[in-house]
């Protein structure tokens, strides 16, 4: 009995060392398999990361060489950041710079993409014009481009042209001289004639902050005729929601979008807190309160059924286009959207500036501000309309607008243009240089609008230049010199209504008010000069310059 135990005691031993070495071998091999699918995966990731390397190295070098290859000149790239480092702070300041040291065109790098300026009519007329559907597509990326992007989606090649298809209609100069137009505008100016005599009343002051005044009425304007907002409350002194359009136009320029351009493999996270902590959940209440006024028309329409006919046939606004092409499916909710988001944004802040401008400007030349009062007053007779653009129009106000247009253009930077995708080269005649589809076409407004070349005197306000582009004046040419509006098949689909509501706002302010400058330099109301050009101190945040001080002028009334 005692040697079975014994042998019990033994076997157990056996086993239990013989499962202890199992488990300790397959221990060793499940550490040793662990350890060499580490190695591995660490050799195949630095292997991946040293290929992956060489290809952004090799890119990078053919992408920086792109220019030196066709002797074009411009600024020296840094080879990790390109020209960000000088373009990013004052993207106004260095492409002038660059204009005055390179001349008729240059390239520079925005980060890794290679950028063409041209500054040059001839080949301007080339890109825009003559072979205007080879350069179908906008560049819709960058610092300044970044917080439009969500709503420019459907703006490149085929979706743009399909876009454009459906709402050039609602901006015909037929439609804009239309009767319902023309009573939206009116409304408008009215309220911005109560707005202004409010304040010109309150304590006898005689001192206006024109460019707000201008921001309204332009902002009124868009919101009748493109959300139907009759009741809007953008003219008064604390308008909730004209305070987020602007607040949004002038905090565009995150610092969070130019770390994107930066540090590209960022650009996802970026984007969250671009959303969640920056301009975007701005953009995104502007979004949420245009959805909600599209809702509310959608279904007074509906509510209506009488109504629904009538406002199909007449299309009142430009509400109703979109609303229409949503309804035929030719446009999703968020494209509808995203197109009033462009509309808004693009529509009140460009002909509000070019409105503060052209007054400053008459302010400051009293000679013209008389003569053009003088035709106003001898033509314009009628206090309920200011929209007599189809009885009558005045050449020396489309003169002196256009004059300040090209003096001051509102939009500095965003004509550009790319090859059509299927194009992989074209050769530009007038420069002699081939364009890549890697590269993107660059036109800089505001030195092309003072180019002495194209404009004698090109800092001196004079309306009575030649080739100034005044509408309905057959003998005077287009000239590919004057960008205010872009040129070609992409041009700005909304310069009908920005010119008929300028003349409206500027017959009714003349005919009320004279204008003068504030001319004393210790005054906190004074507008700061730029010694160099003689012109208005400027700022450029985003897309837009704006004068580093809003616009105050002593209005009087007559």
């Amino acid at each position: 009995m005692k040697s079975l135990k014994s042998w019990h005691s033994v076997a157990y031993k056996l086993v239990k060392k013989n499962l202890y070495e199992k488990i300790i071998n397959n221990k060793m091999l499940s550490i040793f398999t662990t350890s060499l699918i580490i190695q591995w995966s660490i050799l195949s990731l630095i292997i991946y990361s040293i290929i992956t390397l060489l290809k952004w190295l090799k890119f990078k070098w053919n992408c920086l060489n792109c220019f030196v290859q066709q002797s074009i000149p411009g600024p020296k790239p840094s080879f990790w950041f390109g020209n960000l480092p000088e373009f990013v702070p004052n993207s106004f300041a260095a492409l002038n710079k660059w204009t005055n040291e390179y001349g008729e065109y240059f390239g520079y790098f925005y980060g890794n993409r290679p950028i063409l300026v041209i500054n040059d009519r001839d080949a301007i007329y080339e890109i825009l014009v003559q072979n205007g559907s080879k350069f179908p597509n906008r560049l819709i990326s960058g610092v300044e481009m970044e917080p439009f992007r969500s709503s420019l989606l459907n703006q490149q090649d085929k979706a743009w042209k399909f876009t454009r298809r459906i709402l050039t209609p609602a901006f015909t100069a037929h439609r804009i001289s239309m009767e319902t137009t023309r009573q939206a505008i009116n409304l408008s100016v009215k309220n911005l004639i109560k707005s202004m005599e409010k304040k010109l009343s309150k304590n006898n002051v005689n001192e206006l902050n024109i460019t707000e005044h201008m921001h309204s009425v332009t902002m009124d304007v868009i919101c009748r005729l493109a959300f139907n907002m009759n009741d809007s409350d953008v003219q008064e002194e604390h308008s909730s929601f004209r305070k987020m359009v602007v607040d949004f136009m002038e905090q565009a320029s995150d610092p969070s979008l130019a770390i994107m351009e930066y540090f590209p493999l960022l650009k996802k996270i970026l984007k969250i807190f671009f959303q969640i902590f920056g301009v975007g959940k701005l953009l995104q209440t502007i979004s949420n309160k245009l959805k909600y006024e599209i809702s509310k028309y959608y279904q007074e329409k509906n509510d209506n059924v009488d109504n629904v006919q009538m406002r199909k046939n007449r299309k009142v606004n430009i509400l109703d286009f979109m609303i229409e092409q949503q309804e035929l499916g030719n446009l999703n909710e968020s494209q509808l959207i995203g197109n009033a988001m462009v509309i808004l944004l693009a529509g009140y802040e460009t002909t509000a500036l070019g409105l503060s401008f052209t007054l400053y400007l008459l302010a400051k030349h009293q000679d013209w501000q008389e003569k053009l009062r003088k035709e106003i007053l001898e033509n314009f007779n009628d206090d309920y309309d200011y929209c007599q653009f189809d009885q009558y129009r005045s050449e020396l106000l489309d003169r002196i607008w256009y004059e300040s247009l090209r003096l001051y253009p509102p939009v500095t930077a965003f004509i550009t243009r790319r090859l059509d995708t299927s194009i992989d080269e074209y050769r530009m005649k007038s420069l002699n240089v081939n364009i890549t589809k890697d590269m993107t076409i660059m036109i800089p407004t505001w030195p092309i609008h003072h180019n002495e070349k194209y404009w004698p005197r090109p800092n001196e306000f004079d309306p009575n230049r030649d080739n100034l582009p005044i509408p309905g004046n057959k003998t005077i040419n287009k000239n590919s010199a004057f960008l205010a509006f872009g040129s070609g098949s992409r041009n700005c689909i909304g310069g009908n209504l920005a010119i008929s509501e300028s003349r409206a706002v500027i017959v009714a302010l003349l005919k009320h008010y004279q204008f003068d400058l504030i001319d004393d330099p210790n005054s906190e109301r004074f507008t700061p000069i730029d010694p160099n050009t003689g012109l208005i101190k400027l700022c450029c945040p985003t897309l837009l310059i704006h004068p580093a001080k809003n616009i105050w002028l002593r209005v009087t009334k007559i």
